[in-house]
């Protein structure tokens, strides 16, 4: 996943390194994340060539609108997530209790 991220890659790496993490499944899972990124870039790139052939502008316009939206209904389900548990952790104020006789 941290080739999908920028900078990813280097924090990534550098994690594995220190925790001293397998070099054999560290290769074998960065080179399933490499064959999956090309996949998918390559992918895009093609399937927008291939629509927006004609009107690159619109193409453009498309990409924001999806990660505009895609950002927009993340962070909507996240704070509905974080105002649902704020409503359950509401606490009772302590009241004062008095001395019994």
């Amino acid at each position: 996943m941290s080739r999908y991220i920028p900078g990813g890659r280097t924090a990534a790496t550098l994690v594995a390194g220190s925790v001293r993490y397998p070099i054999q499944r560290f290769w074998f899972f960065t080179a399933i994340a490499a064959v999956s990124w090309a996949l998918y870039s390559t992918g895009t790139g093609y399937l927008g060539g291939r629509i927006f052939h004609d009107h690159p502008y619109q193409g453009i316009l498309a990409g924001l609108a999806l990660a505009f939206g895609l950002t927009l209904a993340i962070e909507g389900v996240r704070y509905l997530v974080n105002r649902r548990a704020a409503k359950k952790a509401v606490t009772v104020p302590d009241m004062p209790v008095s001395p019994r006789p």
